[in-house]
């Protein structure tokens, strides 16, 4: 099997001394390149923790994690910067553009910290995600939809090995929240990109192909969609109870 990320034995803990609270408790987990996969849980389950690790912006206690066949969790802080902007993209609910840059700049921006300069990529995907006409347009111009698009094209102009979205959804109306899940979706079939998605809305969760249920700090249970979002509640219900 060939995997995207692996990970074994992981933990993760906040806090000082006596006060700490684990929030990742010896997780194992798995997702298969070219995987559409949701995380699903509670609030305060540890999901956006367990996203952060993947990326490399939070370290572990203890455990590995191998993103591409990389053990990133022994990399120190400079690789893995560099790792991450490299083989990583990262989409976040907030979107977190640079509120001065245009559209264009925006998608731009992991590429010109590597000091590329060819826009022929961020163009292709401007194009591809119905914004070419958008373009020159700052974030304030643009609408919550849009905005999340740049976002994903942010994440896809350096070809990353996996996609890690952090409730990409949340800040959308639900009929922008499923045009994202459509062209998740879409991009998934065409890039071969293995993404990875925190959700909690059982809609969203449908979109992709497995869940994984996560409950204090581990993962309690794994089914497949069907693409019905009322199946992902079903099971999703039955794995937080069992």
């Amino acid at each position: 099997m060939d995997l995207a990320v692996e990970i074994n034995g992981l933990r993760k803990s906040f806090g000082i001394d006596g006060n700490k609270i684990e929030v990742i408790k010896n997780l194992n987990f798995s997702l298969e390149k070219g995987a559409f996969e949701i995380i699903m849980g509670q609030s305060g389950s540890g999901k956006s923790t367990l996203l952060h690790l993947m990326a490399g912006l939070l370290n572990p206690d203890d455990g590995e994690i191998i993103v591409g066949g990389k053990e990133i969790s022994k990399l120190n802080d400079e690789k893995r910067t560099i790792f991450r902007r490299k083989h990583i993209g990262l989409i976040f609910q907030d979107f977190n553009l640079i509120p001065t840059l245009t559209a264009e700049e925006n998608v731009m921006l992991p590429l010109l910290l590597d000091r590329k300069h060819d826009s022929s990529k961020a163009l292709e995907l401007l194009d591809l995600l119905g914004l070419s006409n958008r373009r020159a347009h700052l974030p304030s111009q643009l609408s919550g939809g849009e905005r999340q698009r740049i976002a994903i094209a942010r994440a896809l102009v350096t070809n990353p090995q996996i996609v890690l979205a952090d409730e990409p959804t949340g800040n959308l109306d639900s009929p922008a929240a499923h045009d994202l899940c459509t062209l998740l979706k879409k991009l998934n079939k065409e890039t071969e990109c293995s993404i990875l998605m925190v959700s909690h809305d059982p809609v969203v969760s449908a979109a992709a192909e497995k869940v994984h249920v996560l409950k204090d700090g581990g993962i309690v249970g794994s089914f497949t969609t069907e693409g019905n979002p009322h199946t992902v509640s079903e099971r999703y219900l039955a794995a937080i109870e069992g």
